[in-house]
């Protein structure tokens, strides 16, 4: 946990004073200590060991460059802090509470990252040009009400393997943006999450002929039916033929009687598996 009350100077400058022998570090702060002076000074080219850093603030709008003279650093979780870092090095980025247009900025900048996960984004993306592709990134994760499909529909990823998508909606822009961005990306995916909605992910699967694993969390009772029907009549040869681990799990929903959550017969799903 940290305080929003700015540290002791004296207990930070100890602390910074071993910068040099960082290595991988968890920095819970309040932005009153990152936008310090004397953070900035004590830290700017003096990090030549760090490899992981994570950033837990209260949030501020200026942005902390005291990290951008890290030669080593390749994985980076930042939790409400403007990003400014060395992108052309980092291989692993993870921003939670960022505001969208931070997630647009990792992503111009960030060519060399193999893994980038956002969740909770505070704002929408303002932005509907294409970026150029991205040739590296390997896993997407996007967590999130607002900015999945903002973020979806500006990236080419022709390299990406695995893809987690929630933003606890079901509808048919989201699929058309799945379908959109599988069709312009053409990926090796292997691995698939997405929540909601069977029948209209179904459209997908000529994009997925080697996918592996499939997760659909929160399935009802008809979504599970149809996925029971299709294990056993579709075309194994075509259907998701790579197809090695399928996890799928039910709701409760509160509000519609029609929307019941599956139960789950293990034996009948297996059964259906082992047909294909």
């Amino acid at each position: 946990m940290y305080s929003s009350f700015a540290t002791s100077p004296t207990i930070l400058l100890s602390m910074l004073a071993l910068s040099m022998q960082w290595m991988n570090v968890n920095l819970c702060l309040p932005f009153q200590d990152l936008a310090r002076e004397q953070f900035h000074a004590a830290l700017r080219g003096r990090l030549p060991a760090l490899k992981r850093l994570q950033i837990i603030t209260t949030g501020g709008n200026s942005v902390v460059t005291a990290f951008e003279l890290a030669p080593n650093l390749h994985t980076v979780v930042l939790e409400r802090l403007p990003p400014s870092m060395p992108w052309l090095q980092l291989n692993h980025f993870r921003g939670e509470r960022l505001v969208g247009m931070d997630c647009l900025h990792v992503l111009r900048l960030g060519v060399s990252l193999l893994e980038c996960k956002f969740s909770l984004v505070d704002e929408d993306i303002y932005e509907e040009a294409l970026l150029p592709p991205h040739l590296a990134l390997r896993t997407l994760h996007l967590t999130d009400h607002t900015v999945c499909l903002d973020i979806l529909r500006i990236l080419t990823l022709p390299a990406l393997s695995e893809l987690n998508l929630d933003d606890g909606r079901d509808s048919v822009e989201q699929y058309h943006e799945v379908l959109s961005f599988l069709s312009r990306s053409r990926p090796p995916l292997q691995r698939l999450s997405v929540q909601h909605g069977y029948p209209r992910l179904t459209h997908a699967f000529p994009f997925l002929l080697q996918l592996s694993a499939l997760e659909i969390p929160e399935v009802t009772v008809a979504e599970y039916s149809i996925l029971l029907q299709d294990l056993r009549a579709r075309d194994p040869a075509t259907f998701l033929p790579n197809l090695k681990s399928l996890v799928i799990s039910s709701w409760e929903s509160l509000y519609y009687e029609a929307e019941q959550p599956a139960s789950v017969d293990c034996e009948v799903l297996a059964d259906a598996l082992t047909q294909r």
